[in-house]
């Protein structure tokens, strides 16, 4: 089970905090961008939501926190968008422009790219198709990039079937 599906499980009314999402809460406060789409029912009350998350915040994230309560404790969607404001999309646009494959196998590189191509998207929906497909293609290994360049695929899954093939 994911950290998204742990996080969804859990505004979906699981009353035990999973290790994975506590670890993806600490570690990578990016993918509480996942949380937004969720359905608007929820057994875990929306008064309750920024209260039960902010109980596993440390470190910076916690202090973060006590300085965004200092004008009151915020509403859900308040706390999911201060989070937002608090990532960096520059630093989001930097690892994802220079994202490569280097030794890890061709599914491996697709699942990263795809992981940070998700990030990416929450700041920079307006991206035409023709960047991802640039960037998937400038990541690969040499001599994997030059075959795929050369048919000159203009949509992500094309670039993504050839480098299956």
């Amino acid at each position: 089970m994911t950290a998204i599906q742990c996080a969804v499980q859990l505004l979906h009314g699981c009353s035990i905090w999973s290790v994975d999402f506590v670890v993806m809460f600490k570690q990578n406060p990016i993918q509480l961008a996942s949380w937004s789409p969720i359905p608007t029912i929820y057994t875990v009350p929306e008064e309750q939501r920024v209260s039960l998350a902010s109980g596993h915040l440390e470190g910076r994230a916690e202090l973060w926190f006590q300085g965004l309560v200092e004008k009151g404790l915020p509403t859900w969607q308040q706390f999911i968008e201060a989070v937002y404001e608090r990532l960096d999309p520059g630093a989001i646009l930097g690892e994802f422009n220079t994202l490569q494959q280097g030794t890890i196998t061709v599914e491996q590189y697709l699942e990263r790219f795809e992981e940070v191509k998700s990030h990416v998207m929450i700041f920079h929906s307006d991206f035409p198709e023709s960047y991802y497909v640039t960037c998937f293609i400038n990541g690969l290994r040499p001599t994997i990039k030059g075959p795929v360049i050369s048919m000159r695929p203009t949509r992500l899954y094309q670039a993504v079937a050839l480098v299956k093939n």
